[in-house]
């Protein structure tokens, strides 16, 4: 059967109250969400997403359903798990869920350790290295400002390299010329 089969056959429309009950029960005993489909009369699709709807919703509701731990609860809860009841019992007993237990006790637990300061880890172990002292530059009275004295060095290296080539160029020119 293709998908356009079902929809020829499947049934359109809002889910009726009765229709939600139904499918639900029918869910909580294990038949698969095809088998649903099949005997409503429905697409697989809108089964399922009736399922994840009713899903969500319920997700919903039991987040808007949280409630404050009284002194009364907690007092249950201390008591209960010094008997060593599991945490299913305790949510039982005080209407809440497994989860919900856990995490009062984790709290419950955090709160009661004692708390230790512990001093901020050292992360350098050397000082951290300066910059180099900046000189002052001193200038001769005849010296402007704005130029400061050019190194001698390559000067004479350029006018050695000319006098060589020039010398060369001689030789070479006067070689041939004879």
């Amino acid at each position: 059967m293709t998908n356009q089969d079902e929809l020829a056959f499947g049934r359109t429309g809002a889910w009726s109250d009765e229709e939600t009950k139904q499918l639900l029960a029918w869910r909580q005993a294990g038949l698969s969400q095809k088998a649903i489909a099949n005997v409503m009369g429905r697409t697989n699709q809108s089964v399922a997403l009736r399922i994840s709807g009713l899903q969500k919703r319920h997700a919903a509701e039991t987040a808007r359903a949280r409630r404050s731990w009284s002194v009364e609860d907690v007092d249950i809860l201390e008591t209960m798990l010094g008997e060593g009841a599991t945490y299913q019992d305790i949510a039982k007993r005080l209407k809440r869920t497994d989860r919900g237990i856990e995490q009062r006790v984790a709290k419950m637990r955090k709160e009661k350790q004692p708390q230790t300061k512990t001093a901020p880890k050292q992360i350098f172990t050397k000082p951290m290295p300066q910059p180099p002292e900046i000189k002052p530059i001193t200038l001769t009275p005849t010296q402007p400002a704005w130029s400061k004295q050019e190194p001698t060095s390559h000067r004479n290296a350029a006018w050695a390299a000319v006098a060589v080539a020039v010398g060369l160029a001689g030789f070479i020119l006067g070689g041939l010329a004879q």
